[in-house]
């Protein structure tokens, strides 16, 4: 199958717009994020950029479907420039963990990794506003009788004071599907939202990480009950519901998300052509413009791309999180980050890649990827900072979670912009860090768990840091 000439230049033009929507997402990153403000006229970005009118049109319209700034139209129109919701991040990491087919129970022991420590923030940073908000969540409802509670889950998260915290607990309540608002979880009252609350209000920190804990264990087991005769179902439903909210109203949107979805459950491997532009164009029953518009969003979800020359058209690629992490990092960019806060999340989320690892270090293949990588020798063909990179990153595909992998690697994103001193580089340090990773990963596979994770900590506790950035 051959591109006509047509469609060759609708995938260039497509190309060239997506790298424009990054640059002008960036640009307004840098500006200090200036909601309500013109960023420039058509016309002015224009020249800015120094683009056609129809290349900037299709940046502008990626630039609205992530809620960075909006085209308005007029004589003191322009591109406005508005607040990002969590919406796109949401949708993001809803289409790359459906395609990678993450569980229920992913997202459970995900929770549990992060809720407990969100609580006990919560507690410790509780604010006169805070206070107030915590008497009113889930009042007059049956939740205080034991059922979950989404909406305290996500208020002790926005009451945590960590924004990359707050994101990650939002985006995994919404994952969670039915299962975050069930009636009959068999929680004990005990471990109710009435207790929590109290506990977070009374700023007993340890108390709060301890009864949030217990409720999403109970949560887990009750869902784990339900799953047992069938077997683990995937998050497909949870997933699909959240691709279908937001700003999925407009017709292209929604093509796209059949199309995603159509991909997602094919499980046809990369590089399968879906079809050319003309052939999706008949089968849809849509004009060719509304399907490119469709196609940009495929795209930018890293599900599918079309391809040049002869055979192209739209074909299936490898599960991509680059999309995730670009989202995150402009939503969170808006939120105003720092160090400390990617620092407490990166630990807690590498303290359970490594507590996974271990418990599944008997396993061929773990043990099998552990030996790999503690054989890795310093030499001219394995530079030390790949290394560095890899080891953590592998440990987390380790823990058998595709979710606390993806965590990890947002969270790398965001460390290499926020913490990272580029200035320390010294061998030195580079050599001691290969020994605390050998050391790490040698006790990983003893199956010391204890060693392990203090090993772990200590490590990330003497990562150079520039805490000020």
């Amino acid at each position: 199958m051959t591109l006509t000439s047509e469609e060759f230049d609708s995938v260039r033009s497509r190309a060239r717009a997506a790298q424009l929507a990054r640059t002008i997402e960036s640009d307004i990153a840098d500006a200090g994020w200036p909601v309500g403000t013109v960023f420039g006229s058509e016309a002015e970005l224009r020249e800015r950029y120094g683009v056609s009118r129809e290349v900037l049109r299709e940046a502008v319209r990626l630039v609205e479907h992530h809620e960075v700034a909006v085209m308005r139209r007029g004589p003191a129109g322009g591109l406005v420039v508005t607040a990002p919701a969590v919406g796109p991040a949401i949708r993001a990491m809803a289409v790359y963990l459906d395609h990678v087919g993450a569980t229920v129970s992913h997202v459970l022991d995900a929770r549990l990794v992060l809720e407990p420590l969100a609580a006990r923030l919560a507690a410790e940073h509780l604010t006169e506003r805070g206070l107030a908000a915590l008497g009113t969540v889930g009042s007059g409802r049956a939740d205080d009788e034991g059922g979950c509670t989404p909406e305290l889950h996500r208020l002790l998260a926005s009451l945590c004071g960590n924004p990359v915290l707050a994101l990650f607990v939002d985006v995994l309540v919404a994952l969670t599907g039915e299962t975050a608002d069930c009636s009959h979880t068999g929680v004990d009252n005990d471990f109710g939202p009435a207790a929590i609350r109290d506990a977070v209000a009374a700023g007993a920190a340890g108390r709060a990480e301890y009864l949030v804990t217990g409720h999403l264990t109970a949560l887990g087991t009750a869902r784990k009950a339900v799953d047992a005769p069938g077997g683990e179902a995937a998050v497909s439903t949870p997933f699909r519901q959240i691709l279908g909210t937001g700003q999925d109203s407009k017709l292209a949107e929604s093509i796209a998300h059949r199309l995603i979805e159509e991909i997602i459950d094919s499980r046809a491997p990369a590089g399968t052509l879906v079809g050319s532009e003309a052939s999706l164009a008949s089968r849809i029953d849509v004009s060719k413009a509304v399907l490119r518009e469709a196609l940009r969003i495929v795209e930018y979800h890293s599900v599918a791309r079309m391809r040049l020359g002869p055979g192209g058209g739209l074909v299936v690629v490898d599960a991509d999180p680059a999309p995730i992490l670009e989202t995150m990092a402009i939503y969170l960019d808006y939120e105003a980050v720092t160090a400390a806060d990617v620092v407490t999340v990166r630990t807690a989320l590498e303290l359970a890649c490594v507590a996974a690892a271990v418990e599944r270090h008997r396993e061929d293949t773990v043990t099998q990827e552990l030996a790999a990588t503690a054989d890795v020798r310093q030499s001219e063909d394995v530079k030390v900072g790949k290394f560095a990179h890899d080891m953590h990153m592998e440990l987390a595909e380790l823990s058998g979670n595709p979710i606390l992998a993806l965590f990890l690697g947002i969270v790398r994103h965001l460390w290499s912009r926020h913490v990272d001193d580029p200035e320390f580089r010294e061998s030195r340090y580079q050599e001691s860090t290969v020994d605390e990773h050998r050391r790490i990963v040698a006790a990983i596979m003893s199956g010391n768990g204890p060693l392990a994770r203090i090993l772990m900590r200590d490590h990330i506790q003497h990562l150079p840091l520039n805490i000020h950035r």
